[in-house]
C-alpha cells in the first residue's frame, strides 16, 4: 500500500479524529480497478486496530429490490450475535420500533 500513502494518512487522520471524540466520513471514488476495494479494506483494518466496532456492507443488484438492504445486510450479524441485554441498547433512542396508535395491539 506504498502507493497509497497520501490516502492512508487522510484516513489515519480521521482515524484518530473520531477516537477523539470527534466525526467526519471518508469518500472514496474513482474508476474501476484502482484499488478502491482494497483501500477500504485497509481502513477498516487500522480502524479495527484502533479498538472501534467496524462493520461493512456491500452493495450489489441483489439489495436494489429490497428496501433498506444494505442497511439491514450492515447490522443483521451485529443484532444476531448480541445478547438480548445488547439488543435492548442497540435499538433504545431513534431505532426504538415505534407504532402508529391505530396500528397497536390491544
Amino acid at each position: 500500500m506504498r502507493e497509497r500513502a497520501d490516502e492512508l494518512a487522510v484516513l489515519d487522520a480521521l482515524v484518530a479524529d473520531v477516537g477523539a471524540g470527534g466525526g467526519g466520513f471518508a469518500v472514496i471514488a474513482g474508476a474501476a480497478g484502482i484499488g478502491k476495494s482494497s483501500l477500504l479494506a485497509e481502513a477498516r483494518a487500522r480502524a479495527a486496530a484502533a479498538d472501534f466496532s467496524v462493520l461493512h456492507a456491500r452493495g450489489t443488484e441483489i439489495e436494489r429490490p429490497f428496501a433498506y438492504g444494505i442497511v439491514r445486510q450492515l447490522f443483521e450479524t451485529l443484532v444476531k450475535t448480541s445478547g438480548a441485554h445488547r439488543r435492548v441498547k442497540l435499538f433504545d433512542g431513534a431505532a426504538t420500533r415505534r407504532c402508529s396508535p391505530h396500528r397497536q395491539r390491544r
